[in-house]
């Protein structure tokens, strides 16, 4: 999440979130995090963050407070929401893959993982239950369009956005090509103005790992490629061009123990 001169990123394993101001260096923003993972920003500026060990959707107040967005869905606990894409009017679309049960031992509630939707008057609506590890998600520009990544399954999603609410039948896209250049992914997603889809890469043949880049159907365009596993992606910067990278070693206990940044020419959504 880069935006307002800042950058906001997250730790999971760690339970922070990071705050990075170009010139000034790296700060803390929230110790004891709840986990989050993926983070989005309301209409209003409003930071709502997906917690993986309190297995919610949260919002943070004027204040500095954190309070509870939504946690369940059909009287169930949600797995551990991962990823957040917001739309202008404040509709809220969240993955929910069962990786926060692996790690803190708790039990599913739920029979499936899903993508949901919240709207801004409240209420829930279950889009997708037949994605088993849900992750990385984003609007297109005209928000028309929504991307899903899942992870371990190499493969993400183009779902066209309904008038009712609902999305279509999907189209799927393989990230896992030999013409895409191999690798395991992906993870967070990014969209630049002309609908370009960026995948973090978490591996790519011959180590490290990549940032794909695909057109608005899906179709590969190429690849950036990082040292490490890529986890998410943001852009930010004062034109909005500067594609903020995070990453990883296979070794390392954290989910960030690093961040790239490449100027590109196109600028994208923070």
């Amino acid at each position: 999440m880069a935006d307002q001169g800042a950058l906001l990123f997250t730790d999971v394993p760690a339970s922070r979130i990071y705050r990075y101001v170009p010139g000034s260096g790296f700060s803390l923003f929230r110790a004891n995090s709840g986990g989050a993972n993926g983070l989005g920003r309301l209409p209003d500026g409003t930071l709502v963050t997906c917690e993986h060990n309190t297995r919610r959707v949260s919002r943070t107040l004027a204040d500095g407070g954190v309070i509870t967005v939504v946690d369940r869905f059909d009287g169930g606990r949600f797995n551990s929401p991962n990823d957040i894409a917001v739309a202008s009017d404040g509709t809220m679309y969240f993955t929910d893959p069962p990786y926060g049960l692996f790690g803190n031992g708790g039990a599913a509630e739920l029979p499936f993982t899903g993508v949901y939707r919240r709207p801004p008057d409240g209420g829930l609506q279950l889009l997708v239950s037949n994605m088993p590890f849900a992750n990385g998600v984003v609007l297109s520009p005209d928000e028309s369009t929504l991307y899903v990544a899942d992870s371990e399954n190499n493969f993400f999603r183009i779902y066209r956005l309904l008038s009712d609410g609902g999305i279509s039948a999907p189209t799927q896209v393989s990230t896992a090509l030999s013409s895409s250049g191999g690798g395991v992914g992906g993870d967070g997603l990014g969209m630049d103005d002309d609908g370009n889809l960026y995948v973090s890469t978490i591996m790519a043949p011959g180590g490290g790992g990549a940032v794909k880049i695909y057109r608005p159907d899906g179709g590969y365009l190429g690849r950036i490629p990082v040292p490490e596993y890529v986890s998410n992606v943001s852009f930010g910067g004062p034109d909005r061009r500067t594609l903020f990278i995070t990453a990883f070693t296979p070794a390392s206990t954290s989910s960030t123990s690093s961040l790239y940044q490449v100027q590109l020419q196109v600028p994208g959504k923070p």
